[in-house]
């Protein structure tokens, strides 16, 4: 069944952070209202990748949630996951179309709005634009500048969802028209979980409720 990509959710994006209780913890964000989750994982052997994804698209399948995978475009295929999830130097937009087929999502990482017309012109699904703030998952990440961020909503017809250092305190300081948030270290290294994550969707919900008007 194929997605209807104007219906997706985005607003709130929970990404892994590669530790050792990924599923549980993302089983718990789930359950507190997470409506996307990434698999992004660097450093573990691919075998033991490829399991976390397939225990990730049962999970994520089973609650009506969507997984997308970070970079690697053959275990988003092998697991049949929602899509992928592609920095500036990872394969291309049009590549990973080829491999995964038309109805998957491609996200692209973007700081400037000339990347992300890049990446929209080619036919990405999303833009994760970022970084925020300070952020312990991507140490050379650079903060990128709201004044692009602006030119990418107001030139560009394509969902944006935040990235970089958002937690429980500054999310609520985001006075942006943004689709979304992407969350790591806030989710991952909770005790609560569920209870961090329906704290987020209260206050996302009321920024695109507040956004709408």
């Amino acid at each position: 069944m194929s997605l209807d990509k104007k219906k997706i959710d985005y607003s709130f994006y929970i990404i892994t952070d590669g530790g050792d209780n990924i599923i549980d913890t993302t089983r718990e964000s789930i359950l507190g209202g997470a409506t996307v989750v990434q698999y992004r994982e660097k450093h573990k052997p691919y075998k033991v990748m490829l399991e976390e994804a397939k225990k990730l698209k049962d999970l994520c399948d089973e609650h009506g949630v969507l997984l997308i995978i970070n970079d690697y475009i053959d275990i988003a295929k092998a697991v049949g996951a929602d899509g992928v999830h592609l920095g500036q130097g990872d394969e291309s937009i049009i590549k990973a179309k080829k491999q995964l087929g038309e109805g998957k999502i491609i996200g692209i990482s973007a700081k400037t709005f000339e990347q992300a017309k890049i990446a929209y012109e080619n036919g990405a699904d999303y833009i994760g634009f970022g970084a925020m703030f300070p952020t312990q998952s991507k140490a050379d990440a650079e903060y990128a500048d709201i004044e692009e961020f602006k030119a990418i909503k107001r030139n560009l017809n394509i969902p944006v969802v935040l990235i970089g250092g958002i937690n429980l305190e500054n999310v609520k300081e985001i006075d942006l028209d943004y689709d979304g948030v992407c969350v790591i270290s806030a989710v991952y290294s909770s005790k609560d979980p569920k209870g961090v994550s329906e704290k987020f969707c209260e206050i996302i919900k009321e920024r695109l409720e507040k956004n709408k008007k």
